[in-house]
């Protein structure tokens, strides 16, 4: 019973808060805004032999970046329209590659956008395309 009144005043406590954030915030509307012609930009390249050892090809494989570009429009003049970017990054791999490096990048990865102080985009994007290298290198370890 004593540890049933705690539950109740923590739960009392969160509704309080929720509908307090209701009252301040107001109502909002989310919407994406995603091209149908989505551009790609190439952030990284890497010879594949580096990573896919059963190749015999001597190729270059791409990571590209799309940013998807979402807002949070708040009726409420006090809040300020909230823009978050969430990047998608991949590569194609080509004919010749082994089953293993083609079942590895065939999902994509998404990123949510993380502002470094006084960096441009391009410098993001740079980051991610290596975040990326990791991830695929981890996936490859797992497969062996």
């Amino acid at each position: 019973m004593s540890n049933e009144k705690p539950k109740i005043f923590k739960n009392l406590l969160n509704d309080f808060h929720q509908a307090v954030m209701n009252f301040i915030v107001g109502r909002w509307t989310f919407s994406s805004t995603e091209t149908d012609n989505p551009v790609r930009t190439v952030v990284s390249q890497f010879p594949l032999a580096l990573v896919d050892k059963d190749c015999t090809e001597d190729s270059i494989i791409s990571i590209y970046c799309h940013a998807i570009n979402y807002t949070v429009r708040y009726t409420n003049w006090l809040i300020p329209n909230l823009k978050v970017s969430v990047f998608q990054l991949g590569c194609t791999a080509p004919e010749f590659a082994s089953d293993r490096f083609k079942a590895i990048t065939a999902k994509d990865v998404y990123f949510p956008e993380f502002r470094i102080a006084f960096m441009p985009r391009k410098h993001d994007m740079k980051y991610l395309g290596r975040c990326y290298m990791d991830i695929l290198i981890s996936r490859l370890k797992k497969y062996e």
